[in-house]
């Protein structure tokens, strides 16, 4: 996470307050970039360990000749839905994109085709788990799905205003609010707590990287594990 302080560097040290993002900080490419690349690195680690064979409509993997992981897609009505067959397990996935997707990629989790797409819903029901964005405009909004509950994050860019907030909720919490903000001509600004206390960059980021970030990241990390402990994806070594 050392990457979202070097915006401290930014704030501390420049004289002047163009209206551009601020390197290091998040945002929502960013945010999706942390959950989705540890999927595609996993796969890329499968590929090199395993024998793929391409079939009609699907791939199938295998580990020393035998078949380890079949993979089937079914497009239709504008969902893809990815299954997953080991000896003694299946897990569907469903993916809802505005934009074109790659369906060859996304059935390795690879997700760029998704990544880039203006809206899209992830959902994986035996794992309670979705991730949803939407795009309206000038504003970003993402929702990442855990069994807990739910981080929100919306994010606004505009030619004379930057502004992103991100919150959480589950049934029996309730997360402090964070809001990044800067209009034309001003400095950046932080805000922590319904009550919208100023605080520093240092604080801000601190709450984000404790309470958000991190959460994101262990998130990619649970599904991952679940994959490969309850759904007999290929191991990789780890």
């Amino acid at each position: 996470m050392k990457i979202f302080f070097l915006i401290l560097s930014f704030f501390m040290f420049s004289k002047a307050y163009a209206l551009e993002w601020p390197s290091g900080l998040f945002k929502a490419d960013t945010l999706q970039q942390q959950f989705f690349t540890p999927f595609k690195n996993y796969f890329v680690q499968v590929i090199e360990s395993h024998a793929i064979q391409p079939k009609n409509g699907g791939l199938i993997i295998f580990d020393e000749g035998e078949v380890e992981l079949e993979i089937d897609w079914v497009q239709n009505a504008g969902i893809l839905s990815l299954f997953y067959r080991s000896k003694n397990s299946e897990l569907v996935i469903f993916v809802e994109s505005e934009g074109e997707l790659n369906v060859s990629e996304i059935a390795l989790l690879n997700f760029d085709s998704l990544f880039s797409s203006p809206s899209y819903r992830l959902d994986i029901p035996k794992l309670n788990y979705s991730l949803s964005k939407k795009t309206r405009g000038n504003s970003v909004n993402l929702t990442f799905s855990p069994a807990w509950g739910n981080i929100f994050f919306e994010q606004k860019i505009t030619r004379t205003e930057l502004e992103s907030r991100m919150w959480y909720n589950c049934s029996e919490c309730s997360g402090e609010p964070i809001l990044f903000r800067q209009i034309e001509a001003g400095v950046p600004t932080f805000f922590v707590g319904e009550l919208v206390q100023s605080v520093s960059p240092q604080r801000y980021l601190s709450i984000a990287n404790r309470f958000y970030l991190s959460g994101i990241s262990s998130q990619s990390s649970t599904l991952l594990s679940q994959l490969k402990s309850s759904y007999s994806f290929p191991s990789i070594g780890d």
